[in-house]
């Protein structure tokens, strides 16, 4: 349904699935498209289209001519075998889905096993391709090119339930010069649930050289005039829903090297969330760890990597060997004092031990107007910088922000005392140490009953604390929070530009938030009215668990400000 990815995302399930699996669209004047891949094995030279109404009237009959098609190399059940060497290793296997009729054989692996061995194909293909890959129920795994030395995660996001998805797709996923390289498909192993592997088909369609120097100029553009990005790592989370035997520095190289070809030129590491355990090796407060004896389950998976090495420091070794800078990201109130068993066990001691520090009656929360409060808060931002060496930190407010938890008093205080470790840090390392940091917005809360119960609604004092911040040079870069994306283009600039005048700090855009059924251009748009609003920084993308639909949105912000270069979603 439509011509583009943003149609296709919002396009309902079940209208999606009537015809890709049908063929029934509905009534009406609409685009669609006809992806024959799905439907026909190829190469061939011709193929019959019929467009019916429900009681069979023929609005449409002809043929359609494939020929030009004949460039296009595809992998699927005919030369698997052949070209995975001879034959699939087991688990691997070509098997129907059934979704559609005739039945056709996708490649597929079962999820029993998530350390099943990779499967790799000799194409034996030259030069420059745009690689695409066709699903069968949006069942995801993970894709790479042997000597590139990253892997995709396809389609990236959590699959829906069960009867929900998209049961045929096809993804666009990169374009790469695959000279003398293998494909290698595995299951996902830090995918949220288990699930099988089911790979209609992978195709690679030539480049002609005006598309491979449009490709290559772009990039080059964005590294040498663009914006900034900041990108995004949680190795916290992929810990957590590891399940193939991945180990730390092996998970964190790989996000590294993604986020250095998606276009970042820093990446954001998610460490703690202040009154949480740490997820980095702190001296400050509790770590996240496997004790002995305990059962690896819950977050508490996490603590198995905790013990392969710090997370941390890896990270910034993995970042400084592909060129890009890190910020430790520290999420600045959120205890986990909660029922909720999911979280069990991850309130960290000072705030378990001392319910006076908490909001009176929100226990998941922090109460800054406490200087005990402020001291500890401050103690780990200081930790981050001085027994690191990273080139800045992000101190986000905005997760999680209850508005009984700040006044600007306690948020000048609390900053003028990290500005206060910033500068031993520097000191230390002989470099500066940015200060970013994420600020909820007026529009944080929402009109939501469940925002307001968990943020309170307003938080004016955020404004105020910026003033100051700025102008006593205490931050380097702000970003503000609207967490609902429908939202974005409705958010003012207009009071931050304000609070920032006259000072070097920069006002950045976030586009954090989740992806479901939503489209490129939602986040495209709004970032494009915010650039005609005065902002004057890069941008942040959450980069966990994005879809593969978004691997080009980093580099079309980068280069927001020379829409004529083409790149599209």
């Amino acid at each position: 349904m439509g011509a583009t990815v943003d149609e296709w995302r919002t396009c309902k399930p079940a209208t999606w699935n009537a015809g890709t699996v049908q063929g029934i669209i509905p009534a009406g004047s609409q685009t669609c498209l006809w992806n024959y891949f799905l439907d026909l094995e190829m190469p061939r030279d011709q193929a019959m289209f019929r467009l019916r109404t429900g009681d069979k009237e023929v609005l449409l009959r002809g043929n359609v001519d494939l020929s030009d098609v004949g460039g296009v190399f595809v992998i699927d059940h005919r030369n698997a075998a052949e070209l995975a060497g001879g034959e699939l290793p087991a688990p691997w296997q070509l098997r129907a889905a059934g979704k559609k009729g005739p039945k056709s054989d996708s490649i597929f692996c079962p999820s029993d096993d998530p350390t099943a061995p990779a499967l790799v194909f000799g194409p034996h293909l030259q030069g420059w391709h745009r690689i695409y890959i066709g699903l069968e129920d949006d069942l995801p795994h993970q894709f790479s090119l042997s000597t590139e030395g990253i892997t995709h995660a396809v389609p990236g996001e959590a699959p829906a339930k069960a009867g929900q998805g998209r049961l045929l797709r096809e993804y666009y996923l990169k374009s790469a010069d695959v000279t003398g390289q293998d494909v290698c498909l595995g299951l996902d192993a830090t995918a949220r649930d288990s699930h099988d592997a089911s790979i209609r088909y992978i195709r690679f369609v030539p480049m002609s050289p005006q598309e491979i120097a449009e490709f290559v100029g772009a990039r080059k553009r964005a590294e040498l005039q663009g914006r900034p990005f900041a990108g995004y790592v949680e190795q916290c989370t992929a810990g957590y829903y590891n399940q193939g035997g991945l180990d730390l520095r092996t998970y964190t190289r790989n996000e590294m090297r993604l986020n250095k070809a998606r276009g970042a030129t820093v990446v954001y590491v998610h460490v703690i969330r202040a009154g949480a355990k740490a997820w980095y090796h702190s001296d400050v407060v509790e770590r996240c760890v496997l004790s002995p004896g305990e059962a690896a389950d819950g977050w508490v998976k996490f603590g198995t990597w905790m013990q392969q090495g710090d997370p941390l420091q890896i990270a910034i070794e993995e970042a400084r060997a592909v060129g890009l800078q890190v910020f430790a990201d520290m999420g600045m109130n959120v205890t986990y004092i909660t029922s909720d068993p999911n979280y069990s066990g991850l309130a960290e001691r000072t705030a378990a031990e001392h319910p006076e520090y908490l909001v009176p009656g929100h226990k998941m929360f922090l109460d800054y107007r406490r200087e005990e409060v402020r001291a500890y808060i401050a103690a780990i931002a200081r930790e981050l910088m001085t027994k690191y060496d990273v080139d800045g930190i992000n101190l986000d407010f905005a997760r999680f922000a209850h508005n009984k938890a700040f006044d600007e008093e306690s948020l000048v205080d609390v900053m003028s005392r990290i500005h206060v470790a910033r500068n031993e840090a520097q000191a230390k390392w002989k470099h500066p140490v940015t200060i970013a940091t994420r600020i909820p917005s007026y529009r944080y809360a929402g009109d939501a009953d469940w925002a307001q119960a968990i943020y309170g609604g307003e938080h004016p004092w955020f404004t105020a604390a910026l003033m100051e911040w700025a102008e006593r040079g205490w931050i380097d870069r702000v970003m503000v929070c609207c967490p609902v994306p429908e939202r974005f283009a409705e958010l003012s600039l207009a009071r931050y530009k304000s609070a920032l005048a006259g000072t070097n700090v920069e006002l950045w855009g976030d586009l954090y938030s989740g992806f479901s059924g939503r489209s490129p251009r939602v986040f495209l748009d709004a970032a494009r009215s915010w650039v005609k609003q005065g902002l004057n920084g890069g941008f942040f993308f959450y980069d966990s668990g994005r879809p593969t639909d978004f691997e080009q949105i980093n580099w079309m912000l980068r280069l927001i400000d020379s829409p004529q270069m083409g790149l599209e979603p």
